[in-house]
């Protein structure tokens, strides 16, 4: 197994060529974060009693990231640093500063990603919001910065009739607002 920094810097390296490839030619991008979950809860880490047949063959045929280390291990700041790829004290997001500011969310890899060509797409906790503009008032989901949206902005109602941010969702897959 390679070591994280090394996968991290041939991940960075290859950006350049990553956002500039034609369709055809880029990789999907599939980035999974949970909550809470070891790496023993999978089945591709070794787990013989849990069934994930799903992650286990994304692990198969694409990269994962064994070693990694979180600078802020609370959520909303460290779901920032994972976003923008900044320090907490650079994105200056946190329970007691509150929302990350629009400029900063606007360098986000999502935004990136969606600037590069590439279908966008957020399900789950969201974890924090944006502040628009110098308003300390005035903050959001950023749900129009992604081309599919499914998200909330904390311990959100996953039933997904229950859930506002996803009623359009709810309405289009009757069936799954059961859940």
């Amino acid at each position: 197994m390679k070591p994280f920094s090394t996968i991290l810097f041939r991940l960075l390296a290859s950006l350049p060529a990553l956002f500039s490839a034609g369709a055809e030619n880029r990789p999907n991008v599939v980035f999974l974060l949970t909550d809470d979950q070891s790496s023993y809860s999978l089945g591709c880490y070794g787990n013989k009693d849990v069934r994930t047949p799903h992650i286990d063959g994304l692990s198969l045929s694409g990269m994962t990231f064994d070693h990694h280390y979180d600078t802020t291990a609370i959520c909303m700041a460290s779901r920032v640093n994972v976003m923008t790829g900044l320090y907490e004290y650079r994105h200056g997001c946190n329970f007691d500063h509150g929302p990350l500011t629009e400029k900063l969310w606007k360098t986000s890899y999502p935004i990136r990603l969606r600037q590069a060509g590439y279908l966008t797409a957020f399900a789950g906790k969201f974890g924090f919001e944006v502040r628009k503009g110098t308003q300390k008032g005035r903050k959001f989901l950023p749900e129009e910065d992604f081309d599919k949206w499914g998200g909330g902005p904390g311990q959100t109602n996953y039933a997904t009739a229950k859930n506002p941010s996803m009623k359009a969702y709810a309405k289009k897959y009757p069936h799954s607002s059961r859940s």
